[in-house]
């Protein structure tokens, strides 16, 4: 995992744009300094995919080919 980061609630966009919702939104800011798991509306995520076996497996499978015909000795005719 690359990051990992606790979003608040949406206060504003449930009860409107106003000082409550602005301090509610302040709140769950800090709260989720101290504990992103636990007072966190969404949790965002930012990650690097591995590859695949099957990938893997079709790229060993290419280069090993690769290196066969490289490692091949000319036949003359």
């Amino acid at each position: 995992m690359i990051e990992i980061k606790g979003i608040p609630a949406p206060y504003p966009k449930a009860i409107g744009d106003n000082w409550l919702s602005r301090a509610l939104l302040a709140v769950n800011g800090l709260l989720l300094h101290l504990s992103p798991g636990l007072f966190a509306y969404q949790i965002f995520i930012r990650a690097q995919a591995n590859p695949t076996v099957s990938h893997l497996l079709q790229e060993t499978v290419e280069t090993s080919e690769a290196l066969r015909l490289e490692k091949q000795p000319l036949v003359a005719q």
